[in-house]
């Protein structure tokens, strides 16, 4: 979809925010012993729509010393109730935990999973316990395994209720805490307690106000026969009536800005023990990686399509740009996507052999091939947008989810590419990829962090001539030029649309008009730029002696964007990106303006939103130009109200009316 109809697309979605309102619940903290009250429960009065309610979630992250090695206990309790036919997917739970499969042996074990379902029956409590048997662990990616279980006789009126510990060995992480969930939180609690040993920086996030205490405390360990006593920092926070983190098409991932507690990790030290090396910074990370067969060591396989590049002359071309081109677009050629982004890495012939590729692949495989060339390729290492953004305070190879390859051009220019983006080129990434935070990983040398959302924003340009006539028909044409990352959302649609006459009739919708001829040029060749050349008609309104018309076609909003008066969550749009239109009327002999918009303009504060109309007139001919730009593709909730009015006066505007009087 280009960027104009993106836009339009979303105008669709109204965005919503449920305020708590009402009395508010007691929490039951007894596990064990649902109340009346919870099981008589059939809506939760501060959010009536919500399909189900965590009831009550009780979280303890502390230390203890096993096989005298200190690891990090989390203990797990969580009550939910299940209020309508949508909420069942809340008795489906996946715990995800680190079994790394190389290097060190670091681990961490899931125990004591137990998950009970409490049903109101002839008015009587019936219990029904999960066994053993339907506790399933699964390979998520090569060190992230997966614990799944489903709460058995569940359904709609049930309370369940799950609990679980787990036990890290990695004791310089703890896990972030989410007070916030896709559905509302009546009582949500955390409880940590760090050993003085270990020195951790303790922040919490969110919009919603929480309850917070810490404490001083003891604690003693027994390590090799030994009691060791220490002081301790304990911290309580408690959330009540938290509304449910609702993600909609503004936001990639809600968990992103739910409220939460992060513990950074800054040092240790323990007097008298010894401890195996751990993984302290990025710059760890980066060396781990590429010490690591599935990643690293892809990186300096052969080059699998050496032969081919060698008969296409590759090698030899003018500039490193276009040998990257070169080398995209043949391995394009040799393989077809197969959907899914991945991290870790296979052999280029057991790729080869398949037939098919995830991104992974494509880009290791690029890598091998810019190598073998001599040009110098980088994996760059992120999370996509909608898996989350990355702890930057928390070293950790787990929430990597990804990857794309860094081209060095010179001495100070990097080129970024996703050899599996099907209608992709260098430096056009697909919106899911363009993270703020990504981060080139050089072997044998620093990495560094770069930001994606800098790359040339993606930019549609329209230049159109209309003529009308005295009865209100008009007829015009237009090209349409497709930049960068609008010309791969074109493409997407075009692939996307059930055939060439769909696209052509979505097309129209967008012009405001009846597409009568189409052609373009671009779409299926390797290039930044697609060109569409159309011819259209349509009808105004018209009177004896007058026409009305809107002279924005085109135009890139017809509604406002947003309708709800408050929001909790940030407003994130896609990519960077610029709408550019240039029309043309001719009007119809006799005719003469009466009336049309004024010119204006509009920027945010910060300039990251902006658009511009200007309106020429003159005896035959009123010109009209108008652009939209987006710049800036994160907004706070606090922003929410000015970012509402921005878009509420750019539709309004795009309504105002061309009119024309008849002369005499």
């Amino acid at each position: 979809m280009n960027a104009m109809r993106l836009i339009m697309v979303w105008a669709c979605f109204c965005l919503s925010i449920v305020p708590i309102m009402g009395q508010e619940m007691e929490p039951n903290l007894k596990f064990g012993k649902p109340t009346n009250q919870e099981l008589a429960m059939t809506v939760y009065e501060p959010d009536p729509d919500a399909s189900a309610v965590v009831l009550c979630s009780l979280t303890q992250t502390y230390y203890e010393v096993r096989n005298n090695s200190f690891k990090v206990i989390t203990d797990v309790k969580t009550r939910i109730k299940i209020l309508k036919e949508e909420g069942l997917d809340n008795a489906n739970i996946t715990v995800p935990y680190e079994e790394r499969e190389s290097g060190t042996r670091m681990k961490e074990v899931i125990t004591g999973v137990k998950a009970t379902a409490y049903n109101m029956e002839n008015g009587e409590v019936t219990k029904s316990k999960m066994t053993n048997d339907m506790v399933f662990r699964e390979k998520y990616s090569k060190d992230i395994k997966l614990l799944k279980f489903t709460v058995p006789q569940t359904k709609v009126g049930t309370v369940i209720e799950y609990l679980y510990t787990k036990e890290s060995d990695f004791y310089y992480s703890i896990d972030t805490w989410y007070a916030q969930r896709s559905i509302p939180v009546v009582y949500a609690s955390y409880k940590l307690v760090i050993p003085e040993y270990f020195k951790f920086n303790v922040a919490e996030t969110g919009a919603n106000p929480t309850e917070r205490k810490i404490e001083s405390g003891a604690i003693n360990f027994n390590v090799s026969g030994s009691l060791l006593h220490c002081s301790s920092d304990e911290y309580h926070f408690i959330a009540r009536n938290l509304p449910a983190l609702k993600s909609d098409k503004f936001v990639w991932n809600a968990s992103d800005f739910s409220n939460k507690v992060e513990a950074e990790f800054r040092s240790f030290e323990v007097p008298g023990l010894f401890y195996e090396n751990y993984t302290a910074s990025w710059s760890d990370i980066d060396k781990q990686l590429m010490s690591d067969s599935e990643f690293g060591g892809c990186c300096k396989r052969s080059n699998p399509l050496k032969q081919e590049m060698q008969a296409a002359g590759i090698a030899s071309m003018g500039d490193v740009r276009e040998k990257v081109a070169a080398s995209f677009a043949l391995l394009r050629q040799k393989l077809p996507w197969n959907g899914k982004y991945a991290f870790w890495g296979k052999s280029a012939s057991q790729v080869l052999k398949e037939g098919t590729a995830n991104n992974a692949d494509f880009n290791f495989i690029l890598i091998n091939m810019l190598s073998d060339i001599g040009v110098t390729a980088y994996p760059v290492v992120l999370s996509t947008r909608d898996h989350g953004r990355i702890p930057f305070s928390h070293p950790t190879i787990k929430n990597l989810n990804t990857f794309v390859v860094g081209v060095l051009e010179n001495d100070s220019t990097m080129s970024f590419i996703d050899a599996s983006a099907e209608q992709g080129y260098i430096n056009v990434l697909p919106p899911k990829l363009l993270v703020e935070q990504a981060r080139v990983v050089i072997p044998k040398s620093e990495g560094f962090w770069v930001n994606l959302q800098e790359m040339p924003r993606a930019e549609t340009t329209i230049r159109a001539m209309v003529k009308l006539s005295s009865d209100g028909s008009f007829e015009g044409n237009a090209k349409i030029k497709y930049e960068r990352l609008a010309a791969l959302m074109m493409r997407e649609e075009y692939r996307d649309a059930a055939d060439s006459s769909a696209y052509v009739s979505e097309l129209g919708k967008t012009v405001g008009a009846q597409v009568d001829g189409y052609s373009q040029t671009g779409r299926d060749q390797f290039t930044p730029l697609v060109e569409e050349t159309i011819t259209f008609s349509g009808k105004a309104d018209a009177t004896a002696d007058h026409i009305y018309v809107n002279p924005f076609l085109f135009r890139p909003l017809k509604e406002a964007l947003f309708k709800a008066e408050k929001r909790n969550l940030p407003v994130e749009f896609p990519y960077k990106q610029q709408v550019t239109v240039n029309l043309l009327f001719q009007l119809p002999e006799g005719y003469a303006v009466e009336e049309m918009p004024q010119g204006t303009s509009m920027t945010t504060k910060d300039g990251g939103l902006s658009y511009t109309v200007r309106m020429n007139p003159s005896p035959q001919i009123v010109a009209v130009k108008f652009t939209f730009t987006i710049d800036n593709l994160l907004y706070s909730q606090l922003d929410y109200s000015n970012i509402k009015t921005f878009f509420e006066n750019m539709a309004a505007t795009f309504s105002e009316m061309l009119v024309l009087k008849k002369n005499g």
